[in-house]
């Protein structure tokens, strides 16, 4: 480069003249900027795009996350019984009582709740709790109701980015419910045994076993227990908070063995009063009961007969119309049997050389019986409070 000043030649990049001294101005060299090209354009435009539709799929999926989300999935699910629905809000491990299929059964009965409207009245978040208040109208109605919905954040993350927020588990699991059955039988819940592990040996008591589960989904269910003979009794159960029980008292036979001993029963009583009205000597009806308990039904039928057939007053007609189980109860082997009976009856009442008959209608009593197990098969042992009194008035 030269020096404007003097023309002396100098280096390039000088910052004064080596000759006169003068200083030089700085020029900034321009360099020409080449175009980018298309392929670039478009990659970088591609680069941008993706950028920002991660950013807008990470608050857009975030939001999916959100406790106020997960609640109102489980409010719809449950307004609504969806059992699958309603399992993938909790974080449940499955246990003997504790599963989605169990769910499933335990609520397929339930009546769903028609929504006219609702919304997420109030979110109250507390750490690592969060309270979700719904409120909503059900159809036909014109009440508001609400509905309060619990979560807790999970250990875990939802794809490894979210915070996974799940329901608490109180209005779908029971804890430390109580069931007892008859000693020696086989306890199941919906086809499920209770492991033996279960009974708690210090609260059983005489022919009563007493189990305690941990846990359970709330809901109906069957119990059965099963006689080491086959005899199956059985009972519903509805566990709707933390403190129901099933008692051995709600156990009735099944519905087979329930149709056995009401056969049974009513042809009996049957047997045993038109003999009555035909003055049969019970020698003659015999072969009617089981050989073991003949000498029982003899004293029974003996003393009905002397009450019936008085020389005042006498049976002419007896008519059983309906026979059913009210209740059931087992104790050391023995099944006690109340049932109700409905039944028409003519009765004479003598007076001097009159004879008067009265006819009574739909008449209503409760009557007693008792069974023992032999084998598979229910016998009837006694009746404990067959009708010995037909009024006339």
């Amino acid at each position: 480069m030269f020096c404007e000043e003097c023309g002396t030649k100098n280096k390039q990049g000088s910052a004064f003249c080596e000759k006169c001294g003068h200083k030089f101005e700085q020029q900034t060299v321009q360099r020409e900027k080449k175009p980018m090209s298309k392929k670039s354009k478009i990659i970088t435009g591609l680069v941008i795009g993706v950028i920002v539709l991660l950013t807008a799929a990470y608050f857009i999926i975030g939001s999916m996350f959100k406790p106020e989300k997960i609640a109102l999935k489980y409010f719809k699910a449950y307004t609504s019984k969806d059992a699958s629905a309603i399992y993938d809000t909790l974080q449940l491990e499955d246990s003997k009582f504790v599963s989605k299929k169990l769910l499933k059964e335990a609520i397929e009965n339930d009546d769903k709740i028609e929504l006219e409207n609702y919304n997420v009245d109030e979110v109250e978040q507390d750490g690592q709790i969060t309270t979700v208040t719904i409120k909503y109208v059900e159809k036909g109605s014109t009440k508001e109701r609400e509905k309060t919905i619990r979560l807790a954040k999970s250990s875990k993350k939802q794809w490894l980015l979210f915070d996974k927020w799940v329901v608490d588990t109180g209005d779908i699991v029971a804890k430390d419910v109580t069931v007892t059955a008859p000693k020696d039988t086989t306890v199941k819940i919906n086809g499920i045994e209770i492991p033996e592990k279960y009974k708690n040996d210090s609260y059983s008591y005489g022919s009563t076993v007493y189990y305690k589960i941990p846990k359970i989904v709330k809901g109906k269910y069957t119990v059965t227990a099963e006689l080491e003979n086959g005899i199956e009794l059985e009972g519903e159960m509805k566990i709707s908070n933390n403190y129901d029980s099933f008692s051995s008292s709600r156990l009735e036979l099944s519905k087979s063995s329930k149709k056995d001993i009401t056969k049974t029963s009513k042809e009996a009583i049957e047997t045993i009063y038109q003999a009555i009205i035909e003055k049969k000597d019970f020698s003659e009806i015999k072969d009617k009961f089981e050989e073991d308990y003949q000498d029982d039904f003899e004293s029974t039928y003996n003393n009905l007969k002397s009450y019936i057939m008085t020389d005042y007053s006498e049976l002419k007609e007896f008519k059983l119309n309906d026979i059913n189980v009210k209740y059931t109860s087992i104790y050391n082997g023995e099944l006690s049997v109340t049932f109700e009976i409905k039944y028409d009856y003519k009765v004479a009442r003598k007076s001097g050389d009159k004879t008067e008959e009265k006819e009574k209608k739909n008449q209503t009593r409760n009557v007693y019986a008792k069974f023992s197990f032999d084998d598979k098969k229910l016998v009837l042992t006694e009746f404990t409070s067959l009708i010995s009194y037909f009024s006339y008035y």
